[in-house]
């Protein structure tokens, strides 16, 4: 037998705010740091050598949400605790003061904000040559409204998350609403009687889905695929083995993505 080769001891990981916070402190973006700016023109970070560099450095990851690092780099660089965090996530402008910056970053920060705030002449040049093109135009907020560079780099991220943060999650809660509301007008208009959660919470029930059916209805499924049958009787399936019939008591609706492989593997 030919002997063994020794294991290599792994390298351990670096931690994300030692791999980041070196870029951003150099002038690198969050967006740009995520791999989100591309195509992206309302971040207004210079860019130069060093930035470029900077974001070169950093790019061993594809692509992280802008959402997470900025809160990963406010855990590094502020003397924020977690429970302030999230106001600090929602109001950069308000809670990401220099006064709530450690010390070394506080003079880097007073020195990247001033080179980051546009003078007022191009902004007035911005707004003349995009109204020229539009009738329709929003100003872009000006980034001396923000007390710190990173309070800018936060809101920014915040803005331009599209998977995560308070925009997304807001998104998905009013859809989650939307389609509660679709979920019983259908269930009335098919006279299938039901209770709904907030009757179910006045009855002090341990468990309360969007929607108890009253009385289990049954809905056939196909083996095959798992999917629905929508018109049993309309000859789509040649063999009638393919159908099974599958009882349904309760209905919880989530404003989330799912198909019949992720719930035959996850759920």
């Amino acid at each position: 037998q030919q002997p063994q080769q020794p294991q290599q001891p792994q390298q351990p990981q670096t931690p994300l705010h030692n791999k980041y916070l070196p870029a951003f402190c150099r002038g690198a973006s969050i967006l740009e740091l995520a791999g989100g700016r591309a195509g992206n023109g309302d971040d207004d970070t210079k860019t130069n050598k060093d930035t470029k560099d900077a974001t070169n450095a950093a790019s061993d990851f594809p692509y992280y949400p802008p959402y997470l690092l900025a809160r990963i780099l406010l855990e590094a660089m502020t003397t924020l605790r977690k429970k302030e965090l999230n106001q600090a996530l929602k109001q950069p402008e308000t809670y990401i003061t220099p006064h709530v910056l450690l010390p070394e970053y506080q003079e880097e920060h007073h020195h990247q904000e001033e080179n980051e705030k546009e003078e007022p002449q191009q902004q007035q040049q911005k707004s003349a040559s995009t109204s020229s093109t539009t009738t329709t135009t929003q100003p872009l907020e000006h980034p001396r409204s923000f007390p710190t560079r990173l309070a800018y780099q936060v809101h920014l991220a915040t803005q331009q998350d599209p998977l995560y943060g308070l925009h997304h999650d807001q998104q998905r809660h009013m859809v989650g609403i939307e389609y509660e509301v679709v979920l019983e007008h259908e269930l009335r208009k098919w006279n299938i009687p039901f209770e709904t959660e907030e009757d179910l919470r006045e009855k002090g029930t341990a468990r309360t889905p969007d929607i108890l059916l009253r009385c289990p209805i049954a809905v056939p499924v196909s083996k095959t695929t798992g999917a629905p049958v929508h018109d049993i009787n309309n000859n789509q399936h040649d063999d009638d083995r393919d159908v099974e019939w599958k009882v349904v008591c309760w209905i919880d609706s989530k404003a989330l993505f799912g198909d019949v492989h992720t719930h035959n593997t996850s759920v």
